[in-house]
């Protein structure tokens, strides 16, 4: 008996071994939660990812009368305020308090 001769070895071995599908790579830096969490964490203006609330940027708030807070100028708590929210990281601000 004679066997059958597959003159065409490459179909089959590509039959065997589909070619893998391409992944992509992920890109933290282009997510909506790593922006919305950048731009709360410097105090600046920015919707919720799932109801699109819209959060106001954070302002430096007036005096509440009490005597401790009359030993600092406005201008030295607008810098400790600007410095606080420029360092972008929670537990920073909270060490920095």
């Amino acid at each position: 008996m004679k066997e059958p001769q597959n003159t065409d070895l490459t179909t089959e071995e590509e039959s065997r071994n589909p070619k893998s599908r391409k992944r992509k790579r992920a890109m933290p830096s282009e997510w909506k939660r790593n922006d919305t969490k950048l731009l709360r964490n410097t105090g600046h203006e920015n919707r919720t990812i799932k109801r699109g609330t819209e959060i106001p940027e954070w302002n430096l708030r007036p005096r509440c009368g009490l005597e401790c807070v009359s030993e600092f100028s406005v201008q030295d708590r607008l810098d400790i305020f600007k410095r606080n929210w420029s360092l972008g990281d929670i537990n920073a601000e909270r060490i920095l308090i």
